[in-house]
């Protein structure tokens, strides 16, 4: 197990739950936990520059940045899933939420419909 895997599916960042999400990725940085994120979906663009996040948004994107962390997209999701040691989603609101909870084994890499299972989950948590 390597990193938090922070997988960004909404397909804003200026809003509120943003903006948190980020806080805790950058406070996950303070305590040196590495940090791997990964824009997919409605979430293409939401970090890496094409869409406007909030003030205090901004500035947590912008030390996540100055620390080395990388805006990726899909390549590499599955992979960094497989040997995530937490999962953090910024979800897209417009989900279904089924299932409600998906439990997702730790260490196995998902296929492409799982991971599409897996952005539709309401919450997402790792066994």
């Amino acid at each position: 197990m390597s990193a938090v895997v922070a997988i960004v599916a909404a397909p804003r960042a200026d809003t509120p739950e943003a903006t948190e999400f980020l806080r805790a990725l950058a406070a996950l940085r303070a305590l040196d936990v590495t940090v791997a994120v990964h824009e997919v979906a409605a979430g293409v663009g939401t970090f890496s520059g094409i869409r406007e996040a909030a003030p205090d948004g901004e500035r947590y994107l912008a030390a996540l940045v100055e620390d080395g962390v990388s805006v990726r997209g899909l390549e590499g999701l599955a992979d960094a899933v497989a040997t995530a040691s937490a999962l953090a989603i910024l979800a897209d609101p417009g989900r279904s939420g089924v299932p409600e909870v998906l439990a997702w084994a730790r260490g196995e890499r998902p296929s492409a419909i799982q991971l599409a299972t897996m952005l539709a989950a309401g919450q997402v948590r790792l066994v």
